[in-house]
């Protein structure tokens, strides 16, 4: 599954962090920001206009792999997945 667990005194601490660098790689997002203080923007673009940022990626996959990552260890990702959900079938275009 990918989960690293590692035990300390303060408890069990639980890491996706192979996982979620893989899938950075996968995608060749190398370049993004894993240690964002805030997983998405406070004002996201509502409507993207020209390219589409995402058309050399395969953008189903893609939130599908970050779906898992929510509903097995970092909840702190479903707004902005589910932000970016919305646009499945137009990734060019948010609402």
């Amino acid at each position: 599954m990918g989960i690293r667990v590692t035990r300390t005194k303060g408890g069990m601490f639980l890491s996706k962090e192979a996982y979620l660098t893989g899938n950075l790689e996968r995608f060749r997002m190398n370049d993004s920001k894993p240690t964002a203080a805030a997983p998405l923007d406070v004002n996201p673009p509502r409507n993207l206009e020209g390219r589409c940022t995402v058309e050399c990626k395969p953008y189903r996959e893609l939130i599908g792999c970050l779906m898992y990552a929510v509903l097995t260890i970092r909840p702190d990702l479903s707004v902005a997945v589910n932000f970016y959900s919305r646009s499945l079938a137009s990734q060019n275009k948010t609402n």
